[in-house]
């Protein structure tokens, strides 16, 4: 079935079927003799599985919902040795047909040959040491604790605060990234902007387009910062390798390339992120989760007063709208109201108030700063006298 809540679907139902459902599928794919699409799918539905778990997360007792968070981390890092070198070949070969900068044949093809042996050698290494046999079973057990357990969710105004609470987790990575740039901050804001991917998804209703345009942004936003995640994992390798002299120039020409090339994608991932985090948490939750999504799930009637309770909010004039374009997602979101336009919207009487400076509104004064004499100083002055 599709990864959206269905028509008529309560709150908690939602959650316990999608629960159950992607871990069983997840398991499933295990099941297959494992390729790098299987791991990739694997994956893909453990990161949903642990976005629909957040969405939960006020409603879970704080222990299981860390219990199983984690044994879902634990079942991500027994597939991310394959798929960090199924990466770096990637990159590689994505690097070699772009710009090869004066860089000898044999150093490339070299490398290349090393890292496709390393990546074979892992698949098959995690196929032998029987790691999708464990990952089987802790997914099984986890599949029969969302089956037997049963958490009361209010309705849909609490999933909405949990993606609030997410996409504000996002513009705080987008802000850490826009001060420093460094590998590690961009990887937190690729786990909040996939996060928020699934979550929005989730949300979208089958026959409804609404959230295209969001879904497309945050997609090719997600696939710009991992794109820069498989860069950064092939330089930490070429830095470790102890290299031969004749190879230690191509080396260093090739961290060059890798260097250009991981600053032209920080770049542009913040030119398209831009437009998707301007928006505040408030205004978020006004212009997209009530007005876009939560109306077209017409059959439920929680959706239905939370999408009138939040389009109550504010006023339309003020609420930012998002374009749904196929080619350009996101370039249709006003930027955030400044001071000016807070003031413009003061009535008329404290506009008055704040300029006059009149009681209740005048500016607070700066602290006078006292100037106090040690007793050194005093006994020199006296001397000098």
């Amino acid at each position: 079935m599709s990864f959206c809540i269905q028509n008529g679907e309560s709150a908690d139902q939602a959650l316990h079927r999608l629960l159950n459902e992607r871990t069983l599928r997840a398991r499933k794919k295990l099941t297959e003799p494992l390729g790098d699409s299987a791991i990739h799918e694997v994956r893909r539905e453990l990161k949903r599985v642990r976005a629909v778990l957040d969405l939960a997360q006020a409603h879970v007792r704080s222990k299981d919902h860390r219990r199983w968070q984690h044994r879902l981390h634990q079942c991500s890092l027994e597939l991310a040795g394959a798929r960090d070198a199924r990466a770096r070949v990637q990159s590689l070969s994505l690097i070699s047909a772009v710009d090869r900068a004066g860089i000898a044949n044999g150093f490339w093809k070299g490398l290349d040959r090393r890292l496709h042996k390393e990546a074979s050698t892992l698949t098959r290494s995690l196929n032998r040491q029987h790691r999708p046999r464990r990952v089987r079973r802790w997914l099984k057990e986890l599949a029969e604790e969302f089956q037997s357990r049963r958490w009361a969710v209010p309705g849909w105004q609490e999933l909405g605060e949990r993606i609030r609470q997410t996409y504000r987790r996002g513009r705080r990575c987008w802000r850490q990234v826009q001060a420093r740039p460094s590998a590690r901050n961009q990887h937190r804001w690729r786990r909040c902007t996939k996060k928020l991917t699934y979550q929005l998804a989730l949300l979208q209703p089958k026959d409804s387009n609404s959230l295209a345009g969001w879904g497309l942004g945050l997609e090719r936003l997600g696939d710009q910062l991992g794109e820069d995640h498989d860069l950064f994992l092939l330089r930490e390798l070429v830095r470790s390798e102890r290299w031969k002299r004749p190879f230690r120039t191509d080396r260093d020409k090739l961290l060059r390339v890798i260097k250009k090339r991981r600053r032209k994608i920080s770049a542009d991932a913040l030119n398209l992120g831009k437009p998707l985090f301007a928006l505040r948490s408030s205004q978020f939750r006004s212009a997209v989760l009530s007005q876009r999504c939560l109306d077209g799930l017409k059959s439920s009637d929680a959706a239905r007063d939370l999408a009138s309770d939040w389009s109550s909010d504010r006023s339309p004039q003020e609420v930012p709208v998002f374009e749904d374009r196929a080619g350009e997602a996101g370039n249709g979101v006003s930027p955030a109201p400044n001071r000016a336009d807070k003031n413009r919207a003061l009535p008329e009487e404290r506009k008055t108030a704040v300029k006059r400076g009149s009681e209740g509104f005048s500016p607070q004064r700066k602290p006078t700063r006292i100037r106090v004499r040690c007793r050194q100083s005093r006994a020199a002055r006296r001397r000098r006298q």
